[in-house]
């Protein structure tokens, strides 16, 4: 993971919109279907983004 990409990373944690973002833009950039980033900072977050509502039944360890 290049550093840039890391320091957005934590910067984004809490803010849900730009976590979105990010994730987002990682997706399209590699072509992936499921994204997710787990931090233990200061609180513990965990962010999944998946490509569709189909995924969701397939990994049950997401919920909408």
């Amino acid at each position: 993971m290049d550093e840039s990409l890391k320091m957005r990373l934590l910067k984004a944690v809490g803010n849900e919109s730009v976590m979105r973002l990010i994730l987002a833009n990682m997706m399209e950039r590699t072509h992936a279907e499921f994204c997710a980033f787990h931090t233990a900072r200061d609180r513990e977050f965990a962010y999944v983004m998946i490509e569709s509502r189909e995924l969701s039944p397939l990994v049950p360890e997401l919920r909408e």
